[in-house]
């Protein structure tokens, strides 16, 4: 606040608010004085202020926030700014870094206390999101009478989870008030409640105890080393109810970031705004990027008249060459007047794609460069609509590797009755790719009556860190994609409940209408049939629930593969034998699918345009990481690299 009120009054240039900023800091009011500094210094420089200050690169201190990691809270509140907690998890977990929503991004993620699996609630929001940050008057306002999500969220914790405050002050009025209503309502009943505090004496104890139902636990002033003894005393103490892994097993944290331009699309009524930028992968939001290397500009929107059209003899998602040919001319229509450079000469980079739900089901990896689709030219992936990385975290992988893969599900069903021996060959042939490349790999194979719903569900919620389907799956009347097994099914809803515990590294779904489906064709939600605005056509977008996508956005699985209409089933089994054989080789898995599919051969196969990917591009399966983009194919050029 020092820092924020010197900036301020030279910004001011009046000699009388001098001494009144200095009062004010003085005094200990620095939600209000931090209002009026972001009035006079504007929102943007007074955000450059606080993250110049508090997005520093610095080490989480061992000494205390490894106890933190090696106990198994069920969740962590912060009020910090900082990523201190997500930086320990990355370093000294053994599972990946947890969901980390901002308190603004909860109403996304309703299901958390009902899921039981661990995430660190960012209450005040983050420094690397501008706009969830909680640290001005108006922003307590803002958070307190606007967001029932969060009150929801932390009265729910409240009362079904036991609770110990580290570093907090308890002074917050609105929390204290939350408190003392529960207190009041519940008596004793409440779940206990703990607080490590600074020199609290006998006295302030027992109002604590008395009003919000707290145990203080203190420590002499300036005795701040009792912090990290605690935390590890309770760490010690917790060690015989936690599952670890065996010694034998190492955890692969370390990311290769790779070249990327990320591409940002955006609907505004008739309009289409669009935002890009060079950067890495480990950098994607562009924290690092100067403003003065953004682009930005507006377009037109889709020419959804024409689209519908080209589109019209498309029947339950069946996708001529023709029809993938002219959906990807009108699709970067749009986009041609802006210069972007989503083909860059030589080698190929990386397309990061961020598009928000009412945008999702735009197959916009058939866009046309050049005369060719995107997806041939450069790796092609997309961000997991409505989440940032950091609110869904990152599963690591481990070496020895835990692989789960099923095939031909439905070859003796009695439900079904439709083999698809082709699948079956597939995941036999992933298999022994896994165990020509380790024999330490734990490879489980689950094929025909193998593939029970309940040795399926068994086996989802165990923590793999690949897990492969193949087979068939279908859109239902409610245009939910559910994936049959031998004796029942799966709904992706359900999927998502299973994996959300122990999510997996790589999902990679090899069947029809496992990705999203696009919104065009006989099941698209635009009728062209009543008058439609924009508004009306984005609507309903947003609305629809087709895809497997769905897990990856609340199962914080890392990266997802599916397909967005029915495929070629020979030509898919190749691509994903080809994909295992370059990720098993070290190469990140958006370079390892690129390779994949653009390799001879499937450059004139519409199957190989069918698929898409979210998550994130650079999860490498194997120490040996091939980070650049040095074995990849020139963009104008076919790949040489075979099966």
């Amino acid at each position: 606040m020092e820092t924020v009120v010197r900036e301020t009054i030279e910004s001011a240039a009046v000699d009388s608010a001098r001494s009144e900023f200095t009062a004010l800091l003085d005094a200990g009011r620095y939600a209000e004085l931090a209002d009026q500094c972001r009035e006079v210094l504007g929102r943007s420089r007074f955000t450059a202020l606080l993250r110049a200050e508090l997005a520093k690169p610095v080490s989480p201190p061992e000494a205390t926030h490894r106890p933190i990691v090696e106990t198994p809270y069920a969740l962590i509140v912060t009020t910090n700014f900082d990523t201190l907690l997500e930086d320990a998890y990355a370093l000294w977990s053994d599972e990946g870094v947890p969901k980390s929503p901002t308190g603004a991004q909860l109403g996304r993620h309703g299901t958390l206390l009902l899921d039981r699996a661990f995430f660190i609630l960012k209450a005040h929001g983050t420094i690397h999101d501008d706009a969830s940050l909680v640290f001005t008057s108006e922003d307590y306002r803002r958070i307190t009478h606007a967001n029932p999500a969060f009150q929801s969220m932390m009265a729910a914790i409240l009362l079904s989870h036991a609770v110990v405050f580290v570093g907090y002050s308890l002074n917050d009025p609105n929390f204290r008030l939350l408190m003392e209503s529960q207190l009041s309502v519940f008596g004793t009943q409440a779940p206990p409640r703990y607080a490590l505090m600074e020199g609290v004496g006998t006295l302030e104890a027992q109002i604590l105890r008395r009003t919000a139902g707290i145990e203080v636990i203190s420590y002499a002033r300036g005795e701040h080393e009792n912090v990290a003894t605690f935390l590890s005393t309770l760490a010690s103490a917790a060690q015989s109810t936690t599952t670890r892994r065996p010694a034998h097993v190492t955890v692969l944290r370390k990311r290769s970031p790779l070249p990327a331009l990320r591409l940002s699309i955006h609907p505004r009524d008739a309009m289409l705004d669009v935002d890009w930028f060079e950067t890495t992968t480990d950098d994607l939001e562009g924290v690092r990027v100067p403003l003065a290397q953004r682009s930005m500009g507006s377009t037109t929107s889709l020419p959804w008249a024409e689209l519908l059209k080209v589109s019209a003899d498309v029947v339950y998602g069946s996708f001529s060459p023709d029809s993938i040919r002219d959906v990807g001319e009108l699709l970067v229509r749009p986009l041609e007047r802006l210069g972007i450079p989503l083909v860059p000469g030589g080698k190929p980079r990386l397309l990061m794609l961020d598009v928000p739900p009412e945008l999702a089901a735009i197959p916009w990896e058939w866009m046309r460069v050049n005369d060719r689709p995107l997806c041939m030219q450069v790796p092609v992936c997309r961000t997991v609509p409505g989440f940032d990385d950091a609110s869904r975290g990152r599963p690591f992988f481990h070496a020895p590797l835990r692989v789960l893969l099923i095939g031909d599900a439905i070859a003796e069903s009695k439900q079904y009755h439709h083999p698809l021996g082709g699948t079956r060959a597939e995941a036999k042939e992933i298999r022994q790719l896994f165990k020509n490349a380790s024999k330490l790999h734990e490879v489980t194979l689950l094929v025909g009556r193998e593939a029970s719903y309940e040795r399926v569900l068994r086996e989802m919620t165990d923590g793999y860190d690949v897990v492969h389907l193949a087979g068939v799956a279908y859109v239902d009347d409610n245009g939910e994609s559910v994936i049959p097994l031998h004796d029942g099914h799966v709904r992706a809803s359900e999927l998502a409940t299973l994996l959300i515990r122990n999510p997996p590294g790589l999902l990679y779904v090899n069947e029809d209408f496992s990705g999203f489906v696009p919104a065009l064709g006989n099941g698209h939600p635009i009728s062209p049939d009543r008058d439609n605005t924009f508004g009306d056509f984005y609507h309903r977008m947003q609305q629809r629930r087709p895809g497997l996508e769905r897990v990856v956005a609340r199962a914080g699985v890392g990266t997802f593969i599916g397909c967005m209409a029915p495929s070629q089933e020979s030509v898919a089994r190749d691509i994903a034998v080809n994909f295992y054989s370059h990720l098993l080789a070290g190469r990140p898995v958006a370079h390892a699918f690129f390779l994949a599919r653009a390799s001879r051969g499937m450059a004139k196969e519409g199957t190989a345009l069918l698929f898409a990917m979210a998550g994130y591009p650079d999860a490498c399966i194997t120490h040996a990481a091939v980070s650049s983009a040095e074995n990849l194919p020139s963009a104008g050029r076919k790949s040489r690299h075979k099966r």
